[in-house]
């Protein structure tokens, strides 16, 4: 079992931008680490010498953040259709390859086959397989399959006992084909780009201390960012072997962060967003509505904000975010539901354990005054079997400096018993790695495309940066079924299906035209969002769905 794999170590995520003798130091030290692309390394150390709470042994920018996947008549809808149906382009993706990291994907559904029954399935990496020895698994984890395993997997009685890599909950099945699946006419149903290659990496559960540290549930689908990091590299390697442009659709996003863009996931698809022939679409999450985001402005008419939390009876441990720009001062108090409280909290450099013997309750509070990610200063709570009811902390701002304070929960479905806050606000919502300046971040919209879903993700970001991108058909998508047929499907990650479909075909419009032309992130979201449409009584761009709608016939109409 290699490093990635094992329980017993923890992974940090440091820059890969120190001098060579960093590397020789690591090495001298027996301390194992590995490369994982230009900007970022992985190390790992036994668990045995860390505390539960990562904070205290470490930096925050070092743990990796943890996603989840976002899932709760489109193509027409979209433009897509029309695009495929026109003579003149002709457009469904062909020779170009589409990368997923999510749940895996059933390999079997027809919709994953070509005309001739054969797999458009170029390779799978499973993350959740054992390496065996002489195999040469990705970063030396997991098992690969290439088309060729496949195809011969599917002309077995029992495929699966050749090929035993499986989707599981059937996510990353549904993501594949809603923005890849072959056209089933019978069913009225077809992928963005029917014809398109596809690669998916499955990705494997976030090691339990990362959970622990979160104060998490251990039985939820929630990857690490480490994993997610080595897969992009993985792909990218997969599309240079092909010699085929690469669009990746996230479709798992994050809660952590400043919301900035300053995640490694995030860096990592910025510093590649202009690059050639690669492109990244995003989604934006669903927890506009959920109730866990407060924002607090500092310059009002009272000398401090309030934050209320109510958590309901049976709420086990929960982790919180508290954001502050780099300049910004103040103090904090927290009032337990049975009014004992703890004043005079400044925030500085380490560690607090707060007890509240009252309520049987202990908060941790964690600082970091200048080394968080983007400058900006994080307090973090960790809860500790809180008791029920509403638990208040009282910010007072000692500095007069317009400034916006945003705290982040975890979501709903991710934490034992339910926490929210009662003066919620569902702007500053949209998830990692939507914040990233150069992507496409699409947020979700109802079939029409006249609004965006009440759940999906919220701009702008922390800083005040557009997010979302723009907005797609995000609700009752027909997707494959990774068990058989089709079903509806709604949610962040199929209006980020939908744009990766969409941006394939444009790929592939590139590349048609002029071998020479592959086309960037930068390059492809100027193309989309020229097309938008933009319905009257709106001021765009806006923070729900950001310059428009996705109508990609009106993208072509529009560049020519």
């Amino acid at each position: 079992m290699t490093y990635a794999q094992d329980p017993q170590y923890a992974e940090f995520l440091l820059s890969n931008t120190q001098s060579e003798a960093f590397s020789r130091y690591l090495e001298e030290q027996n301390i194992p680490f590995q490369d994982i692309n230009p900007l970022y390394k992985q190390v790992w150390f036994p668990l045995d010498r860390l505390s539960d709470n990562l904070l205290n042994d470490t930096i925050y920018t070092t743990i990796p953040k943890l996603y989840i996947p976002q899932s709760l008549t489109a193509l027409e809808n979209t433009g897509i259709l029309q695009i495929q149906k026109r003579a003149s382009l002709a457009l469904s993706g062909r020779n170009i390859l589409i990368g997923f990291l999510d749940s895996g994907i059933s390999y079997t559904q027809p919709a994953f086959l070509d005309s001739a029954g054969r797999t458009r399935i170029e390779a799978v990496w499973d993350q959740t397989e054992i390496a065996t020895q002489g195999s040469s698994a990705p970063f030396g984890y997991g098992r690969l399959y290439t088309s060729t395993d496949i195809q011969n997997a599917l002309q077995q009685p029992d495929p699966y006992a050749v090929v035993p890599s499986r989707d599981d909950t059937g996510h990353g099945t549904a993501i594949a084909g809603i923005a890849a699946g072959s056209e089933d006419t019978d069913a009225s149903f077809s992928g963005a780009a029917p014809q398109a290659r596809l690669a998916m990496v499955k990705l494997q559960k976030a090691k339990p201390y990362l959970l622990t540290q979160a104060c998490l549930k251990q039985d939820q689908e929630i990857y690490a960012e480490s994993d997610i990091l080595c897969g992009i590299s993985w792909l990218m390697d997969l599309s240079r072997e092909l010699k085929l442009p690469l669009v990746i659709c996230f479709s798992v996003q994050s809660w952590q962060g400043s919301h900035n863009g300053g995640t490694a996931l995030e860096r990592t698809i910025d510093y590649l967003s202009d690059s050639p022939g690669i492109c990244f679409i995003t989604g934006t999450g669903n927890e506009a509505d959920q109730q866990h985001h407060q924002m607090m402005n500092s310059l009002t008419n009272e000398s401090y904000a309030i934050t209320e939390l109510l958590a309901e009876s049976h709420t086990d441990s929960f982790s919180m975010e508290f954001w502050a720009p780099p300049v910004f001062s103040f103090v904090l108090a927290i009032i337990s539901p049975s009014g004992d409280q703890i004043t005079g909290l400044m925030p500085r450099l380490g560690s607090l354990r707060l007890s509240f013997p009252l309520d049987e309750t202990v908060i941790e509070l964690n600082f970091e005054t200048f080394r968080s990610e983007s400058g900006n200063q994080l307090v973090y709570f960790r809860f500790l079997t809180p008791s029920p009811g509403v638990w208040t902390i009282r910010t007072d701002l000692t500095a007069n400096i317009d400034a916006n304070l945003h705290l982040w929960l975890p979501p709903a479905s991710t934490i034992t018993g339910s926490v929210r806050f009662l003066r919620p606000d569902p702007f500053t919502t949209a998830m990692v790695p939507a914040n990233t300046p150069q992507n496409i971040a699409a947020a979700a919209a109802q079939t029409a495309n006249t609004s965006t879903l009440s759940s999906s993700g919220r701009g702008l970001s922390f800083s005040g940066m557009q997010i979302p991108t723009l907005a797609a058909t995000g609700e009752a998508l027909l997707a494959p079924s990774y068990i058989s047929g089709y079903q509806p499907f709604t949610g962040s990650s199929a209006a980020c299906a939908l744009c990766a479909g969409a941006s394939a075909l444009v790929m592939e419009w590139g590349r048609k035209n002029n071998d020479s032309r592959y086309l960037s992130t930068t390059d492809i979201r100027t193309f989309l969002l020229r097309g938008c449409s933009r319905p009257p009584g709106t001021a765009y761009p806006n923070a729900q769905s950001g310059y428009g709608y996705l109508d990609l016939e009106s993208s072509f109409l529009n560049n020519f």
